[in-house]
């Protein structure tokens, strides 16, 4: 594993390296899971790996990750699961303690399943939040861990009004089956955010759920939000927004024709379709 990693890094620096054979694929999920990319490699040699990997035949990934991406209300799980459940807008350091948590329950027989909305509750009610990733990159991370299931539950007006206990019992319990829940120390849900870690402690109790409320992640004195993260992308510190991800801050997305004029400079450059919504480094 070390040599192929060494190898790949040398192709990259020596500038031969176009595209990822299927078993660098392989090892490079294999670092990312075990973040050990930023333990061996510098941030420019992250970003040239994962860029290619992304970047690389995505049908590997797919082929080989059995989650399932759940769209939609109309789902019953039956198997009894431990479920996470955030915005995870970021999918940063924070959000991975409630992931790596969640998925050690399969140990324990319990299917893995992360919960979230598909869109931003703050997006819904008309407050402009760019998105660190959008769904289809967070989906791509996600691939990376071995969940069952991803929820991808619509936001609406419904789902806004429905009061904690409700949202407990036909959602947590009916749908997800869950017997274990994992979440960070601010969550809330519920009509006006009423549910609490108060109210979700009794429920979980009344239910014989398994409850982890997981702390924050902190960095420098500071909480890891998606907040922070978003002022520093905005600011052009990637490399403090990679620390705070975990890995480096990439777009995903359709390449298009330009102008081409980078190749009349002998620098030729690759455009790509800016996607609605997503936030993205100054010029």
């Amino acid at each position: 594993i070390m040599i192929c990693l060494a190898s790949m890094i040398k192709r990259i620096q020596d500038g031969v390296l176009n595209r990822l054979s299927a078993q660098e694929m392989k090892i490079s999920l294999f670092f990312i899971r075990m973040e050990g990319l930023r333990q061996y490699t510098d941030l420019r040699i992250q970003t040239e790996i994962i860029g290619r990997l992304r970047c690389s035949d995505i049908l590997f990934w797919k082929e080989n990750v059995q989650m399932e991406i759940i769209n939609g209300t109309e789902f019953v799980i039956d198997k009894p699961t431990a479920v996470t459940i955030g915005k995870f807008d970021g999918i940063h350091l924070g959000h991975k303690k409630l992931i790596n948590n969640t998925v050690e329950y399969r140990k324990s027989g319990l299917s893995p399943v992360l919960f979230t909305f598909d869109i931003s509750p703050r997006s819904f009610f008309g407050k402009n939040n760019k998105l660190i990733y959008t769904n289809t990159e967070k989906e791509l991370i996600l691939s990376e861990y071995p969940f069952d299931y991803v929820i991808e539950y619509p936001f609406s007006k419904e789902t806004s009004c429905m009061e904690a206990e409700d949202f407990f019992k036909d959602i947590i319990i009916d749908r997800l089956n869950a017997k274990a829940l994992i979440v960070g120390e601010d969550f809330c849900f519920g009509h006006n955010r009423r549910g609490n870690i108060t109210l979700l402690s009794e429920l979980t109790k009344q239910y014989d759920i398994k409850l982890n409320v997981i702390k924050k992640e902190c960095m420098d004195s500071y909480e890891i939000g998606s907040t922070l993260i978003r002022e520093q992308i905005t600011a052009g510190n990637l490399e403090d927004a990679a620390k705070m991800l975990g890995s480096p801050f990439f777009i995903y997305g359709k390449v298009i024709c330009g102008k081409q004029l980078g190749r009349t400079l002998n620098m030729p450059t690759i455009n790509m379709a800016a996607e609605e919504g997503k936030i993205y480094p100054p010029n």
